[in-house]
Parts: structure tokens; C-alpha cells; sequence
């Protein structure tokens, strides 16, 4: 689906005690969609604390501050 779309939104909401929480599942999609040249919109700001948060960067994804008027 992913392939087929315009872009993916990534709901990255606090869980498990982590703020704006971006698990393994997810970073594979993003990573998908960024291969893809698709356009990435993250809800909250991306997680500072995540040992991935460098690739997560890397994929330049627009940080919507949780507005989703912004897309």
C-alpha cells in the first residue's frame, strides 16, 4: 500500500512511557516510503530519545506539531 500511496502519515503518540513514540514496525514503513520518494508526515515531533532517531532524521519527514490541518 504504501508503494501505491502519495504519502504516509505516522501517528508517533506517547507509549509505553516513551513521548511521540516510533517503534521497529514503523521505521521499516517509514524507510519504505522514503525509498519510494514518498512524502512523509510524522504527527509529533520525532522522538530525541530513540536510538534510531538519526535514520529517523535522515528520512526528512515534516513534523505536523500535532495539527493534521497541515497536510
Amino acid at each position: 500500500k504504501i508503494k501505491s500511496s502519495d504519502a504516509i502519515l505516522v501517528l508517533n503518540y506517547d507509549k509505553h512511557g516513551n513521548k511521540n513514540y516510533i517503534g521497529a514496525n514503523t521505521l521499516i514503513e517509514m524507510g519504505i516510503a522514503f525509498e519510494h520518494g514518498k512524502k512523509i508526515f510524522v504527527l509529533n515531533n520525532l522522538p530525541e530519545d530513540s536510538p534510531a532517531y538519526e535514520e529517523l532524521v535522515s528520512m526528512s519527514p515534516v513534523c505536523l506539531d500535532g495539527e493534521l490541518d497541515r497536510i
